[in-house]
């Protein structure tokens, strides 16, 4: 599928939607006094600018386990289904990340490479939830293991169309596995290493943005943060955070061509959100 060049009205406007959802998120969080951080580009907009990056195409946030529970349940009680719907495996049977999203229904946000995939695809925001990995290096290495074979499996029907007919067999192979004998398999994982703290923790099906994962320590204490005129939640060791997933010059600017959007798009709609769509 062709690569769809967004145009700045695009990036304003999913901005937008982004915020919105964000407020509700924050909105449920602070209701049920639920912690997380705003984290990764958003953290980083809100640190530089109070504003989101211009050329920025998502929100994230991210909660321990712990935390992420709490926001499950409470969804339940306070989330506007008539605008959001929260995704994951546990509300939708063909949902495949280990982590969950926030969608804007009414919306269409088709990425490139997710063809194959049959679960939704409405703009979203990312919640990253994070686990603790064992603080011994051999188990490290063993637990890094298992999070890859657990995400190859749930990420195989990614690849069952690939040009590499090695890769395309693997993957129907793969897709043969119940799909919630996996998710089983993970959540046991999960509850097995979070029953005490470690020195770090981390997205068991997201490969860590460097190292073995993120300091937990950014996880104890937080604070409000101003971010496109509202306050939302965030580390208060942001810092750390941020010269953990982009070094320790993160306040300098990227350079010119590095600066655009990272989720390739093929089909984006806002529906009626900002009135009738030409």
């Amino acid at each position: 599928m062709d690569k769809l060049i967004l145009t700045d009205d695009q990036i304003e406007k999913l901005h937008k939607v982004g915020l919105e959802m964000l407020i509700e998120f924050d909105r449920i969080c602070r209701k049920e006094n639920i912690k997380y951080s705003i984290e990764s580009g958003t953290l980083l907009g809100a640190v530089r600018d109070g504003r989101f990056i211009p050329w920025d195409d998502d929100v994230d946030v991210s909660m321990t386990r712990a935390e992420y529970n709490k926001f499950f349940a409470a969804c339940d009680k306070y989330l506007d289904k008539s605008r959001f719907f929260l995704d994951c495996h546990e509300n939708d049977s063909e949902y495949i990340f280990g982590y969950s999203k926030l969608r804007r229904l009414g919306t269409v946000f088709r990425q490139i490479g997710h063809e194959t995939l049959t679960q939704r695809n409405e703009i979203f925001m990312d919640i990253i939830i994070l686990d603790n990995i064992p603080d011994h290096h051999i188990s490290r290495i063993i637990h890094s293991k298992i999070c890859n074979i657990i995400k190859t499996i749930l990420n195989a029907q990614l690849n069952i169309k690939s040009n590499n007919p090695i890769v395309r067999l693997r993957s129907k192979l793969l897709m043969l596995i119940p799909r919630n004998a996996v998710f089983s398999i993970l959540y046991s994982f999960e509850r097995i290493n979070n029953r005490k703290d470690t020195e770090l923790c981390r997205v068991y099906t997201y490969t860590p943005a460097s190292g073995w994962g993120v300091p937990t320590k950014c996880y104890k204490k937080y604070r409000d943060i101003k971010f496109e005129n509202h306050k939302f939640m965030c580390f208060d060791d942001y810092d750390s955070y941020l010269k953990y997933a982009y070094g320790n010059h993160y306040m300098e600017l990227p350079s010119v061509e590095k600066r655009k959007p990272h989720i390739n798009v093929s089909e984006l709609s806002f529906g009626d959100i900002f009135g009738k769509e030409e």
